[in-house]
């Protein structure tokens, strides 16, 4: 059964109510104690930067992929698209660049 949804909700986690839905635990933790979770949420996983340039470049990639793909096509044309990028030549810095065009 779907839930009632507010379309007139001004963020997106207001679209339902959620005192009125049922919530239940993600399958795969569903056995796992709430203390062993938090322990391993604070002290076992490595500090992981979300906002970086790589993940922006991925972001922007798998994007124009989308965008310009039919759905059947989109993991081949992701996958030429990331093997066309390991051909590039890679630069450490603006004056590897400049010193690479002008030869």
């Amino acid at each position: 059964m779907r839930p009632d949804t507010n379309f007139e909700a001004r963020d997106y986690f207001d679209a339902i109510d959620w005192e009125k839905e049922p919530i239940s635990p993600p399958p795969l933790l569903r056995n796992v104690p709430n203390d062993q979770l938090c322990n391993v949420f604070v002290s076992d996983l490595p500090f992981c930067p979300t906002n970086t340039q790589s993940v922006e470049r991925v972001i922007a990639i798998m994007s124009k992929v989308a965008s310009t793909t039919e759905e059947t096509k989109r993991d081949g044309s992701t996958q030429l698209t990331l093997e066309s990028l390991k051909a590039m030549p890679k630069f450490s810095t603006k004056k590897d660049f400049a010193t690479r065009q002008l030869q």
